[in-house]
Parts: structure tokens; sequence; C-alpha cells
């Protein structure tokens, strides 16, 4: 989140201000916070956006923002989109499990994820 506010926005201290955490804290990938910060830092990017959508926006500029050194290259040369699509639910689940994921998959290349 913070890479895609920096590419739109100077400052996103406003984000993390009068939370225990530092920038660098919130930007590695590998550190938690509880829920509640996160919910609240995201309420925050909304609101310095101005856009109550951010977090999908984000969410779509993830994969060119925060590239795995050619792992998905691979993962395009290992498997169909349709099977990627079919293991959402699955793996989503070992990373986030507030959300369920739910798949219809409309062709080879192409499925709606709610």
């Amino acid at each position: 989140m913070f890479k895609y506010l920096k590419t739109i926005y100077c400052d996103v201290r406003p984000l993390y201000e009068d939370l225990p955490y530092t920038e660098e804290y919130l930007e590695d990938p590998l550190n938690w916070i509880p829920y509640s910060d996160r919910e609240l830092i995201c309420r925050r990017a909304a609101s310095l956006a101005n856009d109550e959508k951010i977090m999908f926006k984000v969410g779509l500029a993830t994969p060119k923002l925060n590239t795995l050194g050619g792992l998905e290259r691979m993962i395009i040369l290992l498997a169909s989109p349709k099977i990627a699509y079919r293991s959402i639910p699955r793996y989503a689940s070992l990373f986030d499990n507030t959300f369920k994921y739910q798949v219809t998959i409309l062709d080879e290349n192409k499925a709606e994820i709610k």
C-alpha cells in the first residue's frame, strides 16, 4: 500500500502517525500488526486518496510494484490461469482467514472472484 500511495502522493506519514510503528516496519511485508491497526491504516489511506476503493487499486497494482523476482513467470509457465484461479481460495486462506473467496471460472483465461 505504501509503495502505491507514494506513486500518487508525497507523504504517507498520516497513515501511521500516532501508531507505534515506523514506516520501515510497516513497509516490510513480513512484519505483522493487529487487525484493528490494519483497518485504521486502510481507512486513512482511503481518506488520504479520497477514494473508498483505494485498497482494490492497491491490490491491482501489487504485482507491478512488488515483483517476486521472476516467480510470476515461473508460475505462468507451470500452470494455466484456470488452475491458478481454482487455487485462489485454498492459498488465500493460508495468508488471511478473515475473508472467504469464491471463484467462478468463466473460461480458460477468465474468472470472477468474490
